[in-house]
């Protein structure tokens, strides 16, 4: 019959030494000696002893108490204390880690190789209940989760009545599959990761999501939770439980093509109206900016046409001429502000600089723009998208920040075009930013991620709001 192996635990190596003798004596195999709470740890996991005699008082910051707790929890190996120290507080404490025994020092042959043998037995009762209690949960066919047990290289021991009516199987079909071939290459790294952690740890942290391959070709989507079972007080295989999780996943699937299609549309309606709105700005630019000027250059020939006598009529064609001109003046403003000529002629750096003075003028909140490259080159979608976006931004600092300054830069980076606007006002509160009655932001940040950008929004109380927003560039001959 194989020896038992006692792993001693004692930092006086002459006690340490009489117990190792007892020992042999009585029939047991020593695995070695520990004088340290960790050293006790290393060679519990590299020797495997079948049994632990632990002194409480140790060298180094871990008792034996701590060390205790720590074998006993990661190895599932019985621990029997050794100890001078019988008083209250120290039984609490080492009863907390549920020992198998308890030897106070100094003690005979006999009472060690009694405790030992209560111990072992105790704990092989425990072994047998747990493994039993394991398995009779893992493999209760009432439950409406899916429980099946693998072992560690995912091949299948067992499965619930609902686990084999989800995937269509016999339990004997279902016991010559691996959880692998159920599920598609993409998963397989993840399975195989998770796995890892439950070996390592004896649970997993966070359940998985797997595509599981029905007999009959079809999909369900589960979300797995693991961990270690054991047999004979060793790890024995994997029991795992898996919720139905497709209803979710549909109705998920589901919502993102209806958000897909909402931002599509918004995509499309934003350029109809920018098409809108450049439509108009020519018509009103070219049609009533050119009948304006006309009607000018008729005043301007009816003045030097009329006889000097007729005083009080060129007052009032100086006065119609300055009408005229102030109603170009407003005709030229309208049309830009509907769509820059600029954007399209000259290009985005003019337009957000045209955009940036127009601001100052009429609101008197400086604005200083900085711009770290002039080689900024964008298709009419992003400069108008950027541009739009900087508009809106300078329009919730009028109305909102209450701010006196406003920085602006316009950068590129890499292949990213960076704007950032930061002003010195109030500072807007966290529950504005996804407030949905804040329509501006929101047009902001459909704008910024139909071109798959970021964008960033913070406020500090009372020293202001910064946005940030990145817009990647398409590489060269990319026209998306």
């Amino acid at each position: 019959m194989k020896k038992k192996k006692i792993l001693i635990v004692e930092d006086e190596r002459i006690v340490a030494e009489d117990i190792k003798m007892k020992l042999e004596m009585t029939g047991y195999a020593v695995a070695g000696i520990a004088s340290s709470g960790k050293e006790s740890i290393k060679k519990t996991e590299t020797r495997g002893p079948d049994l632990v005699l632990m002194d409480i008082v140790l060298e180094g910051k871990m008792d034996g108490i701590e060390a205790a707790g720590v074998i006993l929890s990661r190895f599932n190996i019985p621990v029997v204390y050794l100890t001078a120290y019988s008083d209250k507080k120290t039984l609490k404490r080492a009863k907390a880690t549920e020992p198998f025994g308890f030897i106070i020092k100094p003690f005979e042959a006999q009472d060690l190789f009694t405790a030992i043998e209560m111990a072992l037995y105790r704990h092989k009762l425990r072994n047998m209940l747990k493994e039993s209690e394991e398995r009779y949960n893992a493999l209760f066919d009432r439950s409406l989760s899916y429980v099946y047990i693998h072992d560690f290289n995912g091949q299948f021991i067992d499965a619930n009545a609902a686990a084999l009516k989800s995937l269509g199987y016999k339990r004997k079909e279902m016991l010559a599959l691996n959880f692998a071939s159920l599920l598609d290459e993409s998963q397989l790294p993840q399975a195989i990761k998770s796995l890892q952690e439950i070996i390592r740890s004896g649970y997993q942290k966070k359940p998985d999501e797997y595509k599981l391959r029905r007999k009959d070709g079809r999909y369900i989507w589960v979300e797995t939770e693991g961990s270690l079972i054991y047999k004979d007080g060793k790890p024995f295989a994997v029991q795992g439980i898996a919720r139905d999780i497709t209803a979710k996943k549909m109705a998920e699937e589901a919502l993102r093509e209806s958000k897909e299609q909402l931002r599509n549309l918004a995509t499309h309606i934003q350029s109809v109206r920018e098409e809108e709105r450049t439509a108009v700005a020519r018509e009103i630019h070219d049609e009533l900016g050119q009948a304006l000027t006309a009607i000018k250059m008729d005043l301007s020939w009816l003045d030097k046409k009329m006889p000097a006598e007729y005083s009080p009529l060129f007052k009032k064609t100086k006065a119609m001429s300055a009408l005229i001109d102030s109603t170009i003046q407003t005709v030229q403003r309208i049309s830009a502000e509907l769509r820059p000529g600029l954007l399209d002629d000259i290009g985005l750096l003019a337009a957000v600089e045209w955009q940036a003075e127009e601001f100052q003028k009429r609101t008197g909140i400086s604005c200083d723009l900085s711009v770290s490259s002039q080689d900024i080159t964008l298709d009419q979608d992003r400069s108008t998208a950027v541009f739009r976006i900087f508009q809106e931004t300078l329009t919730n600092i009028t109305r909102h920040a209450r701010a006196s300054q406003v920085k602006v830069s316009l950068a590129k980076k890499d292949n990213t075009l960076e704007l950032k606007v930061k002003d010195n006002g109030r500072g807007i509160i966290e529950e504005k930013i996804s407030d949905p009655k804040s329509l501006g932001l929101m047009g902001i940040q459909e704008r910024v991620h139909s071109l798959d950008g970021e964008i960033s929004i913070k406020g500090v109380q009372n020293k202001g709001t910064t946005v940030m927003v990145s817009i990647p560039l398409p590489e060269r001959g990319d026209s998306r």
